[in-house]
Order: structure tokens, then C-alpha cells, then sequence
């Protein structure tokens, strides 16, 4: 019987999340055709192969200098493959360093490659991906099970773990309406144990309606009510877009990046029936597309990565605090 492989490093397991977030953008940029977004995913194809190959050359007795150019890191990770007996095919070493030509010629010329190199592009870098993880001991956590599932046993809570991890193997089921779900319910668990909280929900603003029921309210009574109710309304809808920018600067995202997030995975909506969510709330016009569930899953697991890092999540239930 042998032994599982160890944990991740909690830094290599940022970058990993990160290589694979690149990944999953470059193939979403690619089905949505014309336009920049040729170009924009061999570029982001392009930063994933550099991504990789700067880290199997910085597993080497001689690491890449911190400002290293492309071909610096390029020859440092081929002398660290051949020294580990797993030499990168010749035909990959000639799609990354024709991929990293067309990145140029799209960056610095806006050339416009054809739709089979930018396909080219998503297949050797994930191609590079795959020889890393056989050839770097240090990537072993990752030839069983993706970043995803890495960032669920580290964190080690059932709430925030279990339903993280069931996102990822729907998704390799092919599923992704039911990954999103699964999303859903770890981003939410993971909110709802941030400490300190963004909101006392405990004390929340009384309703003003029936305050002396049996009595009859003049309508200059009633007016001020409404006026007032309508004021209380209005500061709840401030407190939301003040929190929604607090909590993304506090995650490390753009705001504009928390609601794309927020808009895939929805919002779960949880009842006494148990643990799982009843149903998750969400924009009937939003498309569960593969492409867009992997992205919203892979940053799922890197908002819960970075919460857990920061010592910023609460282990116990949300009530608990």
C-alpha cells in the first residue's frame, strides 16, 4: 500500500490555483470568438506556460533570477526536466516557443492569430501543466486531484471543505449546473465565518409598520412612516454596495470580479431541512456554461485559499460567534 501524496505547499498552492485560473480564462476567452478575445487567450495561454516553467525552473539547484526574461526560465526548466529524466517532448518545446512568438506579435503588434493557434496554445499549456505535475515531486498532491480539491482538505472545515469538493468532481462529471450549486453553498459558508463580520445581522432596524396596531394613524402619521421606511430602505441599499466593495478589497478582488462571482454561483437559499441548500437563487439569464463554472469554481477555491491563509475564517458555525 502506498502512501498518499503529502499536502501542498500553502504558497505553491496559490500558484497552482493561479495556473489553472489562467487556464480555465484563456479556454472561456476562446469560445467567444472575434474581436480581441483571439488574442486575449493566447496571451493568457502564453502567461500559463511561463507560469509552469518558471516553476520547475525554480525546482532546480540553479533558480531563475527574480526579473529572468522567457528564455532565461525556458532553458532553466528544460536543464531541470532532463536532469529528472522527463525531457519535454520536441514537439511541445516547438508549440511553447511558437505560442510565445504569436503572444508577442499579438501584444506588442495586435497581429491577430488564427483560431487553430490559440487552440494550439490552450493544448500545450495544458500539456506543460501535466509534465510538471509528473515530473515535481513537490507537485505530487496534484496527480490524483486538482487545486480545488487541495484547497478543501487543507481548510478542513465540513461546511466550507465538503461542498468545495463536491464542485470539482461535478465538474469533472460534467455537470456544472450542479458544481455551481456546490460553489454556491462552500463561497457562502466561507462568507458567513469571516471574522470579524461585515454586518451585526442580530441587530438589525425594527419594521416600522404596526408599531401601535388598534390604533388609528393620521395621515400625516402615516406619511412620516412611509417617508421613514423609505429612508431605512435607501441606507440598507447603501450598506450593501459600501459591504459588497469592503468584502471584495478584503478578498483581494475588484469589485467588479466578487459580483461576476457572485452572479454565477448565486446565491444559496437554506431551510430547516438540513444542510444542503433548499435552492440556490439565481439570475435565470446567467449561462452554466463549463468554461464559466470552472473560472467561478477555481476563484471559489481562491477566495476560500486566501480567507483561510489570512486566519480570517471562523472553523466553528456562524451562530457560534
Amino acid at each position: 500500500m502506498t502512501d498518499s501524496p503529502a499536502a501542498p505547499d500553502p504558497d505553491l498552492l496559490a500558484r497552482w490555483i493561479a495556473v489553472a485560473s489562467l487556464l480555465a480564462s484563456a479556454t472561456e476567452m476562446q469560445g467567444r470568438r472575434g474581436g480581441a478575445w483571439p488574442g486575449l487567450a493566447l496571451i493568457t495561454a502564453d502567461t500559463a506556460d511561463e507560469a509552469v516553467l518558471g516553476l520547475i525552473a525554480a525546482a532546480g539547484d540553479d533558480p531563475p533570477a527574480e526579473r529572468a526574461g522567457f528564455s532565461e526560465i525556458y532553458k532553466l526548466a528544460l536543464a531541470v526536466l532532463d536532469a529528472r529524466e522527463r525531457p519535454m517532448p520536441e514537439s511541445m518545446r516547438g508549440r511553447v516557443l511558437r505560442v510565445h512568438r504569436a503572444r508577442n506579435m499579438a501584444v506588442h503588434l495586435a497581429v491577430e492569430p488564427a483560431e487553430t493557434l490559440v487552440a494550439t496554445a490552450i493544448r500545450t499549456a495544458v500539456e506543460l501543466r501535466e509534465l510538471a505535475i509528473e515530473a515535481l515531486d513537490v507537485l505530487a498532491a496534484f496527480r490524483e486531484s486538482g487545486p480545488v480539491r487541495a484547497v478543501a482538505e487543507l481548510v478542513g472545515i465540513p461546511a466550507v471543505s465538503g461542498p468545495l469538493g463536491e464542485a470539482e468532481r461535478l465538474l469533472a462529471e460534467g455537470k456544472p449546473s450542479e458544481a455551481a450549486d456546490q460553489a454556491a453553498a462552500a463561497l457562502h459558508a466561507a462568507l458567513s465565518r469571516v471574522t470579524p463580520g461585515l454586518r451585526d445581522w442580530g441587530h438589525r432596524r425594527p419594521m416600522l409598520r404596526n408599531t401601535f396596531p388598534g390604533q388609528g394613524m393620521s395621515s400625516d402619521y402615516r406619511n412620516a412612516e412611509r417617508a421613514l421606511e423609505e429612508a431605512f430602505v435607501a441606507a440598507d441599499k447603501r450598506s450593501d454596495r459600501l459591504e459588497a466593495w469592503i468584502l471584495a478589497f478584503g478578498l483581494g478582488l475588484r469589485p467588479s470580479e466578487l459580483a461576476r462571482l457572485q452572479r454565477v454561483v448565486g446565491t444559496p437559499i437554506y431551510t430547516m431541512g438540513g444542510p444542503q441548500p433548499a435552492a440556490v437563487n439565481r439570475h435565470p439569464d446567467v449561462e452554466l456554461t463549463p468554461e464559466a463554472v470552472t473560472s467561478a469554481v477555481l476563484l471559489t477555491a481562491d477566495v476560500i485559499y486566501r480567507l483561510w491563509q489570512n486566519d480570517s475564517m471562523r472553523a466553528g458555525e456562524p451562530w457560534e460567534a
